[in-house]
């Protein structure tokens, strides 16, 4: 996978999120975040995947709006930059093709 890739309402269960990261390849982590919480733009070596499993995360990407709720996976190839706005009690996971696991 190589391109940016957004995909509505797959992925609603862990179960699902878990298989789509493994059949990547990919490592996978979850995350809470009881507030709301800003990264600014920035960008990774490797490929990064995103599911949101509750609430909402919006992804800036060279101007572009993406809003992933539940169910939806943003996929990020390694070096594109991005900012990241999360709604307070969002729960995601991310899936990496390489780095610390």
């Amino acid at each position: 996978m190589s391109d940016l890739e957004h995909i509505r309402g797959k992925y609603t269960t862990l179960d699902l999120v878990k298989a789509d990261i493994e059949q990547d390849g990919f490592r996978m982590r979850t995350y809470q975040e009881p507030k709301a919480r800003t990264f600014p733009e920035h960008s990774h070596p490797i490929d990064e995947t995103v599911y949101v499993l509750r609430g909402s995360m919006t992804f800036t990407v060279a101007g572009k709006v993406y809003t992933l709720d539940v169910g939806e996976k943003l996929h990020l190839p390694a070096g594109t930059p991005h900012s990241v706005s999360v709604e307070a009690g969002t729960e995601y996971a991310a899936g990496w093709n390489g780095g610390p696991k």
